[in-house]
């Protein structure tokens, strides 16, 4: 399930992301208070399970100014899910919000709508990022598109990803092609590295642009509504079909 909600304000912090991953446990909470639990708590600790579904932040007019993106026009704001009652709940969720309210942010809903995703019914798909994409190894370190690991490493999230989901992993390994993509950083505001490092962001080398997938189409439909990447639940690898 995938859809659009615009949202007008006149500014957004440039590290944004937990601002909407706010938004989207708000929204679950309301709908379904037992649903929110099982994705996010785990024994009264936080749940660490893998989350099914991705978004991105998607500016028209903007300027930086200050470390906050002044907006000319709002924001839209996209969601993916690979699971209908995950998608569900945001939906109506978000719906039932007419403005939410973050570190003195305050954003207000207006139009929405449900997008209709694509059927990729070919072995192979050329990707756009709607949001960055960051694959990393095993020792945690971010891989660049150049790293000769970088393709078995984009295989093992996969398959991390798919068999936590939907509870098998690729059918078939993923054959990958830069097309385009570029490094992109990503900051992130997080209360705990900035206490132990007393630096303000944390930042994340990611990848932005166009990249082929080769493989077997029912992956690469699930991968599509799933997102692909590491911390989709907090806004990475949201990916768009722009060609089969």
């Amino acid at each position: 399930m995938r859809f659009c909600i615009n949202f007008s304000c006149e500014r957004l912090p440039v590290a944004y992301q937990m601002m909407f991953v706010s938004l989207i446990k708000r929204a679950l909470e309301i709908s379904d208070k037992e649903y929110f639990n099982s994705l996010y708590d785990f024994n009264g600790k936080k749940n660490k399970k893998i989350k099914d579904f991705t978004f991105s932040i998607k500016l028209s007019e903007f300027k930086l100014e200050n470390d906050e993106f002044i907006l000319a026009d709002g924001f839209n704001f996209y969601f993916s899910s690979s699971n209908y009652e995950t998608g569900l709940y945001a939906y109506n969720g978000i719906l039932s919000l007419k403005s939410y309210e973050y570190n003195n942010y305050k954003i207000y809903r207006n139009n929405f709508y449900l997008v209709k995703e694509k059927i990729i019914n070919s072995n192979e798909v050329i990707f756009s990022t709607a949001s960055p994409l960051v694959v990393k190894n095993k020792t945690n370190k971010i891989l660049d598109v150049e790293d000769r690991n970088f393709e078995n490493e984009l295989n093992y999230l996969a398959e991390t990803v798919l068999s936590s989901l939907r509870g098998y992993g690729l059918r078939k390994s993923l054959e990958f092609e830069n097309i385009n993509l570029k490094r992109v950083v990503v900051k992130e505001e997080i209360t705990e590295f900035t206490k132990n490092t007393g630096k303000k962001f944390y930042i994340i080398n990611s990848l932005k642009g166009l990249f082929k997938l080769s493989g077997d189409k029912e992956d690469l439909n699930f991968l599509y509504k799933s997102g692909l990447s590491f911390r989709r639940g907090q806004g990475f690898g949201m990916l768009e079909v722009v060609g089969v």
